[in-house]
C-alpha cells in the first residue's frame, strides 16, 4: 500500500498535471494550506477497492 505525500500548493500550482501523475502512479498525494489539506486519490474505474475501505465497509449481507 501506497502512503500519502505531502507537497505545497506552490508545487501542485507550478505542474497540476504533475501533481495528478504523481497521484495515479505514486499513490494519494496531499496539500496542505493554512485551513486544511486537500488529498487527490487515484482509483481506476471497475477497480477493487483498498483493502482499508473494504475492512471499514464489513462483508455485504445481500
Amino acid at each position: 500500500m501506497s502512503r500519502t505525500k505531502t507537497i505545497s500548493l506552490g508545487d501542485v500550482l507550478k505542474d497540476p498535471l504533475a501533481f495528478f501523475a504523481a497521484a495515479k502512479s505514486k499513490g494519494s498525494q496531499q496539500v496542505d494550506d493554512e485551513d486544511g489539506s486537500f488529498t487527490l486519490i487515484y482509483q481506476k474505474k471497475n477497480g477493487k477497492p483498498d483493502a482499508r475501505e473494504f475492512l471499514a465497509r464489513g462483508a455485504r449481507r445481500d
